[in-house]
């Protein structure tokens, strides 16, 4: 196996406008938490999208000169080995409302568009507000403005979203947002481009406040979307067969009975390869909280019983498969020099896992992990900040 670390400044050594962002000198302390400019420059949010051999990675940039994040768009066609040069995608449009780890702005990609969504300022929760979308359609080079794909018609917040396309080239979206006086999670399709949305759907009338939710398409027009619950607060899964149209219930994804007054700020990940599907989860559940791997060997209908990974000092876990069934489970570990990157590493369908290997640089806060399969490789995307430097984004490659 071969794992090659490339930061930021590393692709963009020379005269790029984002290694710029990242690399001035940070304003006044202003503080960080909801909707707050942070107190360091870079990188503060990130998401990445695959559509063939191609790597799409979204980010939300914090320079020196303003106290709103813009979003950056960049591609790979060689595996995140080079990338192009950053683009901002929404200079017309409004910056994202309370861009960070755990509820970054996200993209998809299909064969023939890639579609950008956020959260905008508004009326909600920590000035939340409504989604919006950017939509491209030359491969990111240029971005057109969308609508917003919610229905409810106000300026509360519509956060915590996921994005996908299926092998149709269709669209599917995932959020958290307020409707008759709930917390819930909504769903909407688009099947051109992302001019027009579905009428919402309801999957889960009351969930978790502020847990980020995963949505996945699976073969034969399989969606798959995770979500953490309410009472109690364990992870959920629900499923649909037919492109959206229909949902199956929602089923438990480990049967921890957290009863949990608060949100953790943590949800979860699923990987597909055909009916065989993976899934890790985090429970801060007495007496064994932890991140913890199950799996299904018939779609989802079914579900082995939990296996703990790591204690709870591992969270934001995540997981991917590659095409020639290596799986990996990556977390945010706590050490004693602060969180650091590590992923355990499985060949047999996650019987067996290695002991964990560390990603990230030894003293740096990182944080987030994202486990992309591309073929038979696996990328690793995650954020660091160093001591006293702005945030970075990190990947490394890992082949068998």
């Amino acid at each position: 196996m071969i794992i090659r670390s490339i930061s930021i400044s590393a692709v963009f050594a020379i005269g790029c406008s984002l290694a710029s962002l990242q690399a001035s000198p940070p304003k006044k302390d202003r503080g960080h938490g909801h909707g707050e400019a942070p107190a360091l420059r870079g990188t503060h949010a990130i998401d990445v999208a695959t559509q063939g051999q191609n790597l799409h990675l979204l980010t939300a940039e914090f320079d020196a000169h303003s106290p709103n994040p813009k979003l950056l768009y960049l591609g790979s066609t060689d595996q995140g080995e080079t990338w192009s040069p950053p683009v901002h995608i929404n200079p017309t449009q409004s910056h994202p409302q309370g861009a960070h780890r755990g509820m970054d702005p996200q993209i998809a990609a299909s064969n023939t568009a890639l579609i950008a969504v956020w959260m905008t300022p508004g009326t909600g929760l920590f000035g939340s507000g409504p989604m919006t979308t950017a939509i491209s359609t030359d491969k990111g080079k240029t971005w057109q403005p969308g609508p917003n794909p919610s229905d409810n018609h106000n300026t509360d917040g519509e956060g915590f979203i996921d994005i996908t396309a299926d092998s149709n080239g269709h669209f599917h979206l995932v959020w958290l947002d307020n409707r008759k006086d709930q917390r819930g999670l909504r769903y909407s399709k688009s099947t051109d481009n992302g001019k027009t949305w579905s009428p919402n759907q309801t999957l889960d009338p009351e969930t978790c406040e502020c847990c980020w939710n995963t949505i996945i398409a699976g073969p034969d027009n399989t969606l798959a979307v995770m979500y953490r619950d309410k009472n109690p607060r364990d992870m959920a899964l629900i499923i649909s067969r037919d492109s959206g149209k229909t949902w199956e219930p929602s089923q438990p994804l480990g049967k921890f009975d957290w009863n949990f007054e608060g949100c953790p700020h943590v949800g979860g990940s699923l990987a597909i390869s055909g009916n065989h599907w993976h899934a890790t989860v985090w429970t801060g559940a007495a007496p064994n909280p932890g991140t913890y791997h199950l799996q299904s060997t018939d779609a989802g209908k079914t579900w082995s019983t939990t296996q703990k990974i790591a204690d709870v000092t591992s969270t934001h876990p995540t997981i991917a498969i590659t095409e020639t069934g290596l799986l990996q489970l990556s977390t945010t570990y706590q050490t004693e020099q602060g969180p650091s990157i590590q992923t355990f590493t499985s060949d047999d369908q996650g019987k067996t896992w290695s002991r964990p290997q560390i990603l990230s640089t030894p003293g740096t806060n990182a944080s987030h992990p994202l486990t992309i399969p591309l073929g038979k490789t696996l990328n690793h995307f995650w954020t660091e900040t160093p001591p006293h430097q702005p945030t970075i984004w990190r990947t490394a490659i890992k082949t068998k």
